[in-house]
């Protein structure tokens, strides 16, 4: 029998878990400075870690154990200057903004050349979002996440799977995949609402006639 390990969690969570409570991690280089080197990470890793374990057998017949870990975090930037625990340096969207914009993986498929205009912006891309445009056109998912890097443009990339607040677990009995990474966009949409100021408003762009009935 062998026994694999599998993650579905970056690099950095399990450096965090692993480190001691003392230690700051550098800036990234996407301009989302991990949250730990200002704020405390919870000590409680137990209530963070959520895994899966299931028997997987080759075709040669070789049987293994395959876990598959999912870690959840208190301390992941929001890029939103009206969130008091956003630390300044991870702040992208801009203050003053009419509102801000959470989009479903169907916008994102869509409505490349609309988000990459210049009069767009202050856009919230779910990390659920961006996984499912990739499973169906990996170039569309680059186009997307390249957004972030155009000059003048406020894009945040959200990894909604990771953090606490926004992880909506896994789908409901008798609900498909597609329905529950809906719920999960809705529910970015949701605590963007609870951690703005007062009078921000925040749009969810679908095109997904199920969520607009809502």
């Amino acid at each position: 029998r062998q026994r694999k390990e599998q993650s579905s969690f970056p690099r950095a969570a399990h450096l965090a878990a692993s480190a001691p409570p003392t230690s700051a991690s550098p800036p990234r280089g996407n301009g989302l400075a991990p949250r730990d080197a200002l704020h405390p990470v919870s000590p409680s890793f137990d209530s963070m870690l959520h895994h899966k374990a299931f028997i997987k057998k080759s075709r040669k017949g070789a049987v293994s154990k395959v876990v598959r870990e999912h870690y959840l975090r208190d301390d992941v930037p929001s890029g939103s200057p009206l969130d008091p625990a956003c630390p300044p340096s991870s702040v992208i969207l801009a203050p003053d903004a009419p509102f801000y914009t959470v989009i479903d993986a169907n916008v994102g498929l869509r409505q490349a050349d609309l988000l990459a205009h210049g009069a767009v912006n202050d856009l919230i891309i779910p990390g659920t979002a961006l996984e499912e445009v990739r499973h169906r056109d990996a170039g569309a998912a680059a186009r997307l996440r390249g957004l972030a890097a155009l000059p003048g443009k406020r894009v945040v990339v959200f990894p909604n799977e990771h953090a606490r607040a926004t992880w909506v677990g896994p789908p409901r009995e008798g609900e498909s995949p597609n329905d529950r990474n809906d719920r999960a966009v809705r529910a970015v949409a949701a605590w963007y609402v609870s951690t703005g100021a007062p009078g921000m408003g925040v749009v969810l762009l679908t095109d997904d006639a199920a969520c607009r009935a809502l």
